[in-house]
């Protein structure tokens, strides 16, 4: 499995090779006095500031050893703030995540775990044009995190044991978003998820839609 900074990396290749193609000059649209600033302004072409709501589904996986990959919904709420050439978004993020899985564990046989979280983070994101009406994307969020994790094994552990706690998180995420209307957009990213002083790691692909007022 690719380590997070590897996807990250490849996905911004990905965004420049596609704002290459929309452009002659990918960088000439951010040149003071640029004449492709002047006959076409990304902000009023695609998505002004405003106020906004998204929800993803996301799906995250880890190698982490005796812990679940997860899946579950994500809500956030955000204010973008555009100018000429950019698109700088200011979130607040939360939802529900969970999974179970079962492992060999030498002294508890089969290990059974079972892995709830619930995020409130707060984030930046930097959108840039792809095209008038796609925009690639990278951010950051930090915050904390309400988890709880139940284990229970086939043997010496009969009665199984949960344990609840509030940890600190961090994510960094990357991806695309393609207007679908004049205030719907469709999210596809990656995310690489940090919670915890053990810093467990979940690698989340998501999928969604956002809307702009």
């Amino acid at each position: 499995i690719m380590n997070s900074k590897t996807i990250i990396a490849s996905l911004g290749l990905l965004g420049l090779s596609c704002t290459a193609h929309a452009y002659d000059n990918p960088w000439e649209y951010y040149w003071a006095g640029s004449s492709q600033k002047k006959s076409r302004s990304y902000s009023q072409a695609y998505e002004q500031s405003g106020f906004g709501i998204g929800v993803k589904g996301v799906y995250a996986w880890t190698s982490e050893l005796y812990q679940p990959n997860l899946a579950g919904a994500l809500l956030d709420i955000h204010q973008n703030v555009a100018t000429e050439s950019v698109i700088h978004q200011f979130s607040l993020m939360s939802g529900y995540m969970t999974g179970s899985d079962n492992f060999e564990a030498t002294y508890y046989g089969t290990l059974h775990q079972k892995r709830k979280l619930i995020p409130v983070l707060g984030g930046y994101t930097l959108y840039l044009p792809m095209s008038d009406a796609a925009s690639f994307y990278l951010g950051v969020k930090g915050g904390i995190a309400f988890t709880s994790i139940e284990s229970r094994g086939s043997f010496n552990l009969t009665k199984g044991a949960k344990v609840s706690q509030i940890v600190g998180m961090f994510t960094a995420n990357a991806g695309f978003n393609f207007a679908i209307s004049e205030h719907v957009k469709f999210v596809l990213g990656y995310e690489c998820m940090i919670a915890g002083s053990n810093a467990l790691v979940w690698h989340a692909i998501e999928a969604g839609f956002s809307w702009d007022f």
